[in-house]
């Protein structure tokens, strides 16, 4: 299509953008981003009060578009969520002016999935990360770098601020996490007092990794769940983490031992077990009794 054309077309489209208050989610996807075209854009997001969630999804960025975006958004102050999906952060440039704005926007959520972020964009957005105490959601899936021992000490090293008081979702689905990444998680997380929710799938770690997940679930009682589809464990190490995840869901935390209340649990699956043989069997007689009445 022509290239004018589309620009023209995009000015009018961001325009609506800019004096529009019933929209609060605005989403980019399958397009490559001019610098002019992204000037237009982080005008509009900066004169607008109502967007509150800015989504890329696909996209290109010619020359220092994404730096151009940015800069235009500086002086918003509503958008709270920042959704970069499939795009290559792997620019120190771009990943840099991403990192940067994270505590400039008081980013609520944060999701950066299969962004190509090397480790040098990493520690630069782990500093960012740690002086943004607005964080509630963080999400790195897909990020090979974030799976290698020094990119995950440098999230570890985050992950045990006393800055992030609000942080409660941490999801690293996908990031090739191996048992030893896996422990060093563990540690981290072990006295961390807000986290609720954690995703590890698709991370191929097996039993060694979920055993330092199992004693990260007896230290840490926040996480009430924990995501480990994908990831090689055994039904016996399964059991051990549900086991784990349902003391810290239960309000029996707060009466009996992590072993009594366990005890309490099987039993309760015990008598619910025989309640259903007992129910089938009624059944079952009911049946023969009906087909012997004809």
């Amino acid at each position: 299509s022509d290239p004018k054309a589309s620009l023209v077309n995009f000015r009018h489209l961001v325009g609506g953008i800019a004096t529009n208050s019933s929209i609060t989610d605005v989403q980019i996807r399958n397009t490559t981003l001019t610098r002019e075209a992204a000037g237009q854009l982080g005008r509009a997001l900066s004169a607008n009060h109502s967007v509150q969630k800015l989504c890329l999804r696909n996209c290109q960025f010619d020359d220092s578009a994404l730096p151009v975006l940015f800069l235009g958004m500086q002086h918003t102050n509503r958008i709270r969520e920042l959704y970069i999906l499939q795009c290559d952060l792997s620019d120190p440039c771009h990943a840099d002016v991403v990192a940067a704005s994270v505590p400039l926007l008081k980013l609520r959520s944060l999701c950066l999935i299969d962004t190509r972020l090397t480790l040098a964009g990493l520690r630069f957005l782990a500093g960012n990360i740690e002086r943004t105490p607005s964080l509630a959601q963080l999400n790195l899936s897909i990020n090979r770098k974030v799976g290698m021992p020094a990119g995950i000490r440098l999230l570890g090293d985050v992950l045990r601020s006393a800055h992030l008081v609000n942080l409660t979702s941490v999801s690293l689905s996908s990031c090739s996490l191996d048992p030893h990444c896996v422990g060093t998680l563990a540690k981290a997380l072990a006295d961390n007092p807000t986290l609720t929710s954690l995703n590890l799938s698709g991370n191929r770690f097996g039993d060694e990794g979920a055993a330092h997940l199992r004693r990260l679930l007896e230290r840490n009682r926040t996480v009430k769940e924990l995501t480990v589809d994908g990831c090689d464990i055994t039904q016996r190490r399964q059991k051990a983490l549900r086991d784990g995840l349902k003391y810290n869901n239960s309000l029996l935390k707060s009466l009996f031992s992590k072993e009594t209340s366990l005890s309490i649990f099987d039993a309760v699956e015990k008598m619910e077990e025989l309640g259903n043989a007992v129910t089938g069997a009624a059944k079952e007689g009911v049946e023969m009794a009906r087909g012997g009445g004809r």
